[in-house]
């Protein structure tokens, strides 16, 4: 990640003197163990619906601290993300559907990635999870259904609970730098 980068390059020039690849290992894992020591995750209460059934209000969610550094995004993850509207500094948890470069689209029948109908994971369908459309979820408004486009380090994200959610379908995709870490449930 970005943060083991600039550590690394830091280190690398420590005292205006070349540390050798094993002594910079060992300085690396000192300063990995002695932020593990101190905190390892951080807990986080849900509020809202908007990952129901999966998470419901009041559930308690951990994201890993140490493990961000190395996180590579994947689809179906559910993730911690700063809230891309710019204007608050609210973190909030979606499911990663759509990966960089992809075109999503969603109509009545479910889920499309790059044109191909698509079959949810078996437990979040065993859970009752479907994607819907912005205009069958929105009352008094009219959105048009459209496709959306992920470029590089873009993902398109959403709540497991159509109705209560805003998200991707919302504000578009997510990008990389927003994204914190994926969460598990406590």
């Amino acid at each position: 990640g970005t943060g083991l980068k600039i550590a690394a390059r830091f280190l690398a020039g420590y005292g205006g003197r070349y540390v050798s690849g094993s002594k910079m290992k060992s300085i690396l894992a000192l300063i990995l163990l002695s932020l593990s020591m101190a905190t390892t995750a951080r807990e986080f209460t849900q509020t809202g619906d908007s990952m129901a059934p999966t998470i419901v209000h009041g559930d308690k969610i951990e994201a890993e601290i140490i493990s961000s550094f190395f996180y590579e995004p994947k689809r179906w993850d559910i993730i911690l993300f700063m809230n891309p509207d710019g204007k608050s500094n609210n973190l909030l948890i979606s499911r990663i559907i759509g990966m960089p470069h992809e075109e999503i689209y969603i109509n009545d029948k479910g889920l499309h990635i790059n044109g191909k109908l698509i079959a949810l994971p078996k437990k979040m369908h065993e859970s009752n999870i479907s994607y819907l459309p912005i205009n069958k979820t929105v009352v008094g408004k009219y959105y048009k259904n459209r496709r959306y486009v992920t470029k590089e380090n873009e993902y398109f994200v959403l709540g497991d609970n159509s109705y209560a959610s805003k998200d991707s379908r919302f504000y578009g995709p997510v990008h990389r730098d927003y994204i914190a870490n994926k969460i598990e449930k406590k």
